[in-house]
């Protein structure tokens, strides 16, 4: 979104059960929150695969 970055790792067990590993999430900045939609999720990606 135009607010905040939200990435969460989960895993799934033999029974196709998802568990949650990881959630984390920050607020984008002045300069981010006028990304547009594409420059967001490219954001979001890098940020996400830095981050964990």
């Amino acid at each position: 979104s135009a607010i905040e970055l939200e990435a969460i790792l989960t895993q799934k067990d033999d029974i196709e059960w998802k568990y949650i590993i990881i959630f984390s999430c920050r607020s984008n900045n002045n300069i981010e929150s006028n990304y547009s939609s594409y420059e967001g999720e490219a954001l979001a990606v890098v940020w996400t695969i830095v981050h964990f």
